[in-house]
């Protein structure tokens, strides 16, 4: 194909690509001499399309930190008339470098660019920099507007997301988009769904099935939700000095409900 068409910056691109993937000699594939045909590859890409989207997009993935952010910026105005699949790259790797350089707003703003030109995997963190903002109805419509994920762990991503939205309907309405499907959404999210609904019962429906696994964290705010503080109690462990805050929030809210089941200790 390169032969083919040999003034197609895309295509010099891929055979880039294809040659840096026998590199890794630690974690990947390895031939002997690809490190110095990648090397040699991507000079040709400097001298041949120095100026193509698809080369400067490459050299961008290569970036990371502070360095990717701000190569990032820098091309942010001219990419206005790149093709849609390089500028959502683009803000992809903008948000995935602003949030490596913990600058939460920034990230959330490209998130929130790449989710409008399609890009499904960003829409929690989109929503995330919605909500933060306020723009409560935007967040809605955002999460309504996206196809429902196709696999547990992207699923878990868009309720916990939603249970960020104030209106406390949107997180299990998000979980019931995959009632039928072939995965299962975590236990953990699921409860706090229900839970954010205000239905303790549902949540603590989950207890009694044999295959679901709730943490100890969600586990007591369920028992909490649906009144069995004895049974809340249980989980309060004053000793457990790696997570003594979370113990403290949960002794003081049995102190407070039902201090005599307390005395069990």
């Amino acid at each position: 194909a390169v032969k083919a068409s040999p003034d197609d910056p895309a295509l010099a691109v891929a055979r880039c690509r294809f040659i840096g993937s026998f590199t890794d000699e630690e974690y990947g594939d390895w031939i002997e001499s690809a490190p110095d045909e990648y090397e040699t590859c991507q000079e040709a890409l400097r001298t041949s399309f120095s100026s193509a989207p698809d080369v400067l997009l490459f050299d961008l993935q290569s970036m990371w930190g502070t360095e990717a952010a701000e190569e990032g910026e820098r091309l942010l105005g001219a990419a206005g008339s790149w093709p849609l699949p390089l500028r959502k790259a683009l803000l992809i790797k903008l948000a995935e470098a602003h949030s490596y350089g913990d600058d939460k707003t920034r990230a959330g703003k490209f998130a929130l660019m790449a989710a409008e030109l399609g890009e499904h995997s960003l829409v929690p963190e989109a929503i995330g920099h919605l909500v933060a903002k306020d723009r409560f109805a935007e967040a809605i419509a955002l999460l309504r507007s996206t196809p429902a994920a196709t696999g547990a762990w992207e699923a878990k991503r868009r309720v916990d997301a939603a249970l960020l939205i104030p209106e406390r309907k949107w997180a299990r309405w998000e979980l019931a988009r995959y009632a039928t499907s072939d995965f299962t959404v975590s236990a953990d999210s699921a409860a706090r769904a229900h839970l954010h609904a205000g239905d303790p019962a549902a949540a603590r429906a989950l207890l009694k099935k044999a295959e679901v696994t709730l943490s100890d964290k969600v586990r007591f705010d369920v028992l909490v939700a649906a009144g069995d503080l004895k049974a809340a109690s249980a989980l309060v462990d004053l000793a457990d000095l790696d997570a003594f805050t979370e113990q403290m929030r949960r002794f003081a809210i049995v102190l407070v409900g039902a201090p005599m089941t307390l005395t069990s200790w």
